[in-house]
């Protein structure tokens, strides 16, 4: 029985030493000198000028390693201009739902308008009327306005 009592209290002793070096340990991490020795530290930020300045060239008429063939001089192709007809200033405000048809708020020429689908206020022709959107037809070409 002694044997078994004096192994508990040496046992006991021991995890009371482990403890208390972990929680040592940790308490010393944790403590402000750390944090004054970072804020003691000095950086030199000179090392961005230094940097000297060159001129490369890219060589792009190497073989393409996905496809597996030999590159072919490409032909130029020739591009067109487009010409994207200009909005007149409009903002779409929202909508508004009745029983049977909806309608939406649009100013247009600093006026606010009720619109409908299929109505043409000058060269605009409304094509539907969404809740976030509306989407028109101007100089026949289809536009979506959101809703701002």
């Amino acid at each position: 029985m002694k044997s078994s009592k004096s192994k508990t209290i040496i046992l006991l002793i021991l995890l009371v030493f482990i403890w208390g070096t972990i929680i040592y340990k940790v308490l010393k991490q944790t403590s402000d000198n750390r944090i004054d020795r970072i804020k003691k530290a000095e950086y030199k930020l000179d090392t961005c000028r230094n940097i000297s300045k060159r001129d490369y060239k890219l060589f792009l008429n190497y073989d393409d390693p996905f496809l597996g063939k030999e590159s072919k001089e490409r032909k130029k192709v020739e591009t067109q201009k487009i010409n994207i007809p200009r909005l007149p200033y409009m903002i779409y405000k929202g909508c508004i739902y009745k029983a049977s048809r909806s309608m939406g708020l649009l100013k247009y020429n600093n006026e606010l308008l009720f619109v409908n689908k299929g109505q043409k206020i000058s060269d605009i022709r409304i094509l539907n009327i969404y809740k976030d959107s509306l989407k028109i037809k101007y100089l026949n070409k289809e536009f979506v306005l959101k809703k701002n």
